[in-house]
């Protein structure tokens, strides 16, 4: 059979890491790999192949999203608690639709139900998906705060839960809030043994003894900072409970007294540095349950998003906003948040692009989210070539996949975003999307919706 061919026509070519733009170049995509990139009519390509003018538009390597929770039916029931109970397959796919018509090519599932496993193969392979790396269930210490977390109260139960992950499939494995340090260290031993991953959500082990454990990734600002940030007054002055609430409260709090000129937080780049642990921040998230959704991202992303989910966001946003409790002032909190990825990314640690997309995350729509993402990278004083690393070939090294994904350049993957407008001028520019090359095949945005309306 002869191979499927694709010639993209004089566009401009942006590949990272330098950004540097190739003008007037071609793109010949044999099968699901690049053949050539080359100057516009300096190579020949076959009569039959499938040519896309593409001059005056930008093409750049397709988009990863660092931190995701794909929608499962095991989730259901979990969300019923807040919006209208849904249907459950048809969400689950519509959900890895819209990352592809929003150029995420390629996911990474940071923790989630044990079906995760069986969605990563039925989809693997499928042009009308991203690509899907996965962790199971969250690792946890003796209280879960999700209905997917694991109880792991020793080291034996560490070694025996990441083995359980790895016979299942995983590509990573996610460390939770209540793990304890001697815990975490062991689970974290025994994943690199194994060829896995590590990532990690964590509390009780802090951002500071993990990062010395060499974890692979930190996810989320928040959980970044510990109570050594603090003086000792405002320590002794956060809540004690244990409860959900309480927690999400201590946290904050902690959040918002931390001094990011201390001691430990010269200790917290060190430690990121010498280990060269990956932070993803998940900026869009925080913004989403702090503030609400920014008024720009809603007009680009809520288009195809069913009312089940914008009902059930409404429900959740609740849950972290409850009436009548006294918050951290949120926009001073963002803006804590923007200052210390700005901080950790001028000392040099590898910042990523994740969203925390999940249906029970308020308002994280798969794909759309992750554009906001890079523009508060850009608000966080980084430029746009920094932001677009963050999500390409910054995220494809730190999945381990840079030889096949994160640039282009031939003998890669034909995964790619050709766009109207230069990300390079302002980084908003990547939400005007042409087409998405996923596996070699290209798509409009509208081709991989193809619903004339939001199922649900």
């Amino acid at each position: 059979m002869q191979a499927r061919r694709l010639v993209l026509q004089g566009a401009t070519v942006l590949t990272g890491p330098d950004w540097r733009p190739l003008v007037s170049h071609d793109v010949l995509i044999e099968g699901d790999r690049i053949e050539a990139v080359a100057p516009q009519g300096s190579f020949a390509y076959p009569e039959s192949a499938r040519k896309v003018d593409c001059k005056g538009m930008f093409l750049l390597p397709g988009f990863i999203d660092m931190h995701t929770h794909c929608h499962t039916t095991a989730a259901v029931d979990f969300l019923s608690q807040f919006g209208p109970r849904m249907e459950e397959r048809s969400h689950r796919e519509w959900f890895l639709k819209l990352f592809l018509a929003y150029g995420v090519t390629t996911v990474r599932d940071v923790g989630n139900f044990q079906e995760i496993f069986d969605l990563k193969r039925e989809f693997m392979g499928n042009p009308g998906a991203p690509a899907m790396f996965v962790a199971g269930e969250l690792m946890e210490g003796a209280e879960l705060m999700w209905p997917l977390g694991r109880r792991v109260v020793d080291s034996r139960a560490a070694r025996e839960e990441v083995k359980r992950q790895k016979e299942l499939g995983a590509d990573w494995v996610k460390l939770y809030a209540g793990l304890e340090p001697d815990v975490a260290s062991t689970a974290i031993k025994e994943a690199h043994s194994l060829g896995l991953r590590v990532a990690g959500h964590i509390g009780k082990t802090t951002a500071r003894q993990a990062a010395k454990m060499n974890i692979d990734t930190l996810e989320h600002t928040l959980t970044l900072v510990d109570e050594g940030f603090l003086n000792e007054e405002d320590r002794t002055s956060l809540p004690t409970a244990t409860d959900a609430r309480s927690r999400r409260s201590r946290i904050r709090q902690a959040w918002a007294k931390a001094d990011l000129d201390s001691e430990a937080a010269e200790d917290l780049v060190n430690s990121l540095l010498r280990s060269m642990t990956a932070v993803c921040p998940t900026l869009v998230v925080h913004e989403n349950i702090m503030t609400g959704p920014d008024k720009s991202y809603q007009n680009f992303a809520y288009d195809y998003v069913p009312q089940q989910w914008l009902d059930t966001w409404e429900g959740r946003f609740k849950v972290f906003n409850p009436p009548g409790e006294t918050l951290p002032d949120p926009h001073e909190a963002l803006q804590k948040a923007l200052d210390l990825i700005r901080r950790l990314r001028s000392a040099g640690v590898r910042i990523l692009g994740g969203t925390d997309a999940a249906l029970w995350n308020p308002y994280a729509v798969p794909g759309a989210s992750l554009h906001r993402e890079m523009e508060l990278h850009v608000a966080a004083k980084s430029n746009p070539e920094d932001a677009l690393s963050s999500v390409t070939c910054l995220a494809a090294d730190t999945l381990g996949v840079g030889e096949d994904v994160g640039t282009l350049e031939k003998g890669k993957l034909a995964d790619l975003v050709l766009l109207r407008r230069n990300p390079l001028e302002d980084v908003r520019n990547t939400r005007e999307i042409e087409l998405v090359i996923n596996k070699g095949h290209a798509f409009t945005p509208e081709d991989i919706l193809e619903e004339p309306e939001p199922i649900g």
